[in-house]
């Protein structure tokens, strides 16, 4: 006897009470790196072996990346415009001697 549609995507120990779900098993993916899931039924996608997309997920986090782009704000606003004054000072030099 097939499971009804909504606790499909559970791979084991559903029970239900009444209109009640209590779910004691995990989401499918969630399980054991070894854990592989089969489906009888033709209409529920195959799947085989371990999600690793769904492990590795948090490394894609965007407060988990180290974004060297925005390590240094204006960083490099900075450098140009002290290049600029630099190369500036060089070819007009002042008259006055601070001596």
């Amino acid at each position: 006897m097939p499971l009804p549609r909504h606790t499909r995507v559970h791979t084991h120990l559903a029970l239900h009470v009444g209109h009640v779900r209590l779910h004691t098993a995990l989401p499918l993916g969630q399980h054991r790196a070894h854990a592989s899931f089969r489906s009888e039924s033709p209409t529920m996608a195959k799947v085989i072996g371990f999600q690793w997309e769904r492990y590795e997920a948090w490394r894609h986090h965007p407060l988990l990346q180290f974004n060297k782009r925005n390590a240094f704000p204006g960083l490099g606003i900075g450098i140009a415009s002290f290049v600029a004054y630099v190369v500036y000072d060089k070819l007009n030099p002042s008259d006055d001697h601070h001596h």
